[in-house]
């Protein structure tokens, strides 16, 4: 389904241009410097919920307006991690291949080159993430989404029938390899429907997550194990995934319910985003 925007005083100039994928749409006509008028925040919650993915670019814009812009879109959390926080403004993540030392670490990214929802470790998952590319490789760092909405849809009838009554637990460091730790703390795990209905569109989509979902809790540890890399290794395939080519100060929101993500970072040249996360469009 397609949204029509039009052009004009009630959407504030702006419009939606799909990219042409499954999923993400660009924002044109927007600046975040500016009082962002409300019909204008329906519209964009309105995209998010419907592409999945927005992109407004090239946002020459300070960290606070940053925030005071993601603000508007629904409350905002605080990460548990206090030394990867803004020093300024403790909503923003600062994401990073430089390690403490200064050094450049292609590893050095907080897992995110893993295939991901963020927080699904939570009782309540972020609703949307919000990244702004600060510093970007010549060489890399784009990122990577997997559209689990049209993954669910592919799926043949009888497995559809078979995931949509099942829940999993998922921990915070998780995943298949770490699934016998006996030690991981309440706070670090949730269980979670496998198939989840989004309020709004009515659509579903498959919600895990490899470093985070350890079992499916209706199914032994082994056909939990087998179930789950088969799903995993469907997401994959290539008509599933799109890949955000960044420009600096480019602020990209996405349904962190609906897309997995990753990102790459470089060996070679620093990279750097601010990274938000909203606990509900509203």
């Amino acid at each position: 389904m397609t949204l029509d925007f039009p052009s004009g005083r009630d959407f504030g100039g702006i419009s939606v241009v799909p990219f042409g994928n499954t999923i993400g749409a660009r924002i044109i006509g927007l600046s975040l410097k500016d009082q962002i008028d409300t019909k204008v925040i329906s519209v964009l919650r309105r995209a998010i919920s419907e592409y999945c993915l927005i992109a407004i670019p090239e946002q020459d814009i300070e960290p606070s307006q940053l925030v005071a812009f993601a603000n508007s879109l629904g409350e905002l959390t605080i990460y548990h991690r206090e030394e990867l926080r803004h020093q300024q403004h403790p909503e923003i993540v600062v994401l990073t291949n430089r390690g403490r030392d200064g050094t450049l670490r292609p590893d050095n990214s907080g897992g995110t080159q893993w295939w991901h929802f963020d927080g699904i470790w939570q009782d309540h998952a972020y609703a949307a993430t919000l990244l702004q590319m600060i510093q970007k490789p010549s060489d890399t760092g784009n990122t990577e989404f997997v559209d689990m909405r049209a993954v669910y849809e592919a799926l043949v009838e009888s497995l559809k029938a078979q995931v949509d009554g099942y829940a999993a637990e998922h921990w915070m460091n998780g995943g298949l390899e770490r699934a016998t730790d006996t030690m991981v703390p309440n706070w670090q795990r949730a269980i979670h429907p496998i198939v989840r209905t989004d309020a709004l569109t009515g659509k579903r989509n498959l919600y895990v997550s490899p470093p985070h979902t350890v079992q499916i809790r209706e199914l032994p540890r082994s056909a939990s194990d087998d179930l789950l890399r088969a799903l995993y290794a469907f997401a994959e395939r290539p008509e599933f995934r799109f890949e955000y080519d960044w420009r600096e100060k480019d602020v990209v929101i996405w349904d962190n319910r609906v897309l997995l993500h990753k990102g790459s970072s470089s060996a070679l040249e620093p990279r750097v985003l601010y990274r938000i996360t909203i606990e509900e469009l509203e």
